[in-house]
């Protein structure tokens, strides 16, 4: 008997969708685990955008196939609406869907004390942890590129771009496309500081350093997928594209497109 590791967003709706789901699978023989199970078949998320990232990191960033059902607002991660719930369904069991791998960011963190790796599926953000303006050095492939100064540096994800970048000035980028996005937060135009005029796009294999001011050092806060963290004593980050993905099920090859459209416009 195979098993379904099922989360889902708290609330009414999503309760009435899992009592769907959770009948649905277990009319076909499958069991729903009650707490992360590393030998499921699918990781089934009941909810919006925010309960799929939380079901992701939750898992520590499964390889187990994640199928989205959407109950929230966007749903950019959930492809099956609960109007044709169990048609999805079936065709998840009959194997009749595209799993596709999505690519993660990294970031490495080094401190006076220790160095730290963290992954996110849509953004990290590099800001100030009390509302000050922060100056950063950007060095890419080991090239000095920009010394920046605003409210922070946002590096995001090709299935972030639709997220907090989008409302940031960046641009959009299909889900399946490997490399990330810089875009700089509310820049200072001045003589002293470079600003970029659009968000840049680098190919999978850039590596970006981020070197912040001494005065900075304390008060530099990373933001990764809405999860604050905070370290003592920064001494550079350095984003990168990990080889680690997650893989998502698919039943409609232009369903990004769809999407899209329907949120979005």
């Amino acid at each position: 008997m195979e098993t379904i590791n099922l989360f889902r967003k708290p609330g009414m709706e999503s309760d009435v969708v899992h009592e769907r789901v959770q009948r649905f699978f277990q009319d076909h023989d499958y069991t729903i685990s009650r707490l992360y199970d590393e030998q499921a078949k699918y990781n089934v998320v009941i909810g919006g955008d925010g309960t799929f990232l939380r079901a992701v990191h939750s898992t520590s960033f499964s390889s187990i196939p994640f199928l989205g059902i959407n109950t929230g607002h966007l749903g950019f991660f959930q492809e099956v609406n609960t109007t044709d719930l169990e048609e999805h369904l079936t065709l998840l069991l009959n194997k009749k869907y595209e799993i596709h791998s999505q690519a993660l960011l990294g970031v490495t963190v080094e401190t006076t004390a220790w160095t730290y790796t963290l992954l996110a599926v849509n953004e990290f953000l590099v800001k100030s942890s009390d509302e000050h303006i922060v100056h950063l050095g950007v060095n890419i492939d080991s090239v000095d590129f920009i010394n920046t100064s605003g409210d922070g540096l946002m590096f995001s994800t090709p299935a972030g771009s639709t997220a907090y970048t989008l409302s940031a000035g960046g641009s959009i980028l299909h889900q399946t496309l490997k490399g990330y996005q810089i875009t700089t937060l509310h820049p200072v135009r001045s003589k002293s500081f470079d600003s970029l005029p659009t968000s840049l796009v680098l190919p999978a294999p850039s590596k970006t350093v981020v070197t912040i001011d001494r005065p900075d050092q304390e008060r530099i806060q990373l933001v990764g997928d809405g999860i604050s963290h905070h370290f003592h004593g920064v001494k550079r980050f350095t984003f990168f594209v990990p080889e680690d993905t997650i893989r998502r099920v698919i039943f409609r090859t232009n369903w990004y497109w769809k999407n899209l459209r329907d949120k979005l416009f």
